[in-house]
């Protein structure tokens, strides 16, 4: 019967992760612990930015909230290539309220190379549980460094007149 299936059944059931988000959420509610687990979804109350310096750290942090009462284990993923290095706080627990929505906030985060990236924070017992940014965060040198490196293109172009 479908509500007694196991998590490893379902995901090689159904294997898009939202999708297997929908089939839970209708276990659950067939079990009647749709009332006792409300941690169904992650949102951004701070997004990641539009842009960032590579190896600095982000500002703000990045900030998800869930249903009150919530306390899970969430983790930070990035998406793109060259493959991101993160570092920082990019593995924590929801921090539970009775009243206001859970938090979880990752602080001292930053990311080499330079390149484009999608946020994505997911619970680690669910991957269905997402909160993925709407739009990608680009990746940045310093400014001073680009000129630099701007400065050395014009003198390579000078010297490889031909």
């Amino acid at each position: 019967m479908l509500k007694d299936i196991e998590s490893a059944q379902l995901e090689s059931i159904v294997t898009l992760a939202g999708h297997r988000r929908k089939v839970q959420l209708a276990i659950d509610k067939l079990q009647g612990s749709s009332a006792k687990n409300k941690f169904d979804r992650l949102v951004f109350s701070v997004a990641p930015p539009d842009s960032c310096v590579v190896g600095e750290p982000i500002e703000p942090a990045i900030e998800v909230h869930a249903a009150p009462g919530t306390s899970e284990e969430v983790e930070l993923i990035l998406h793109g290539s060259p493959a991101p290095e993160v570092t920082g706080n990019t593995r924590i627990m929801l921090r539970p309220n009775a009243k206001a929505p859970s938090v979880a906030t990752f602080t001292d985060i930053s990311i080499e190379p330079v390149g484009e990236y999608l946020f994505e924070v997911r619970s680690v017992n669910n991957e269905a549980i997402f909160a993925r940014a709407a739009k990608p965060t680009q990746v940045t040198l310093p400014r001073s460094r680009d000129a630099i490196e701007a400065l050395f293109q014009d003198f390579d172009d000078l010297l490889t007149f031909a």
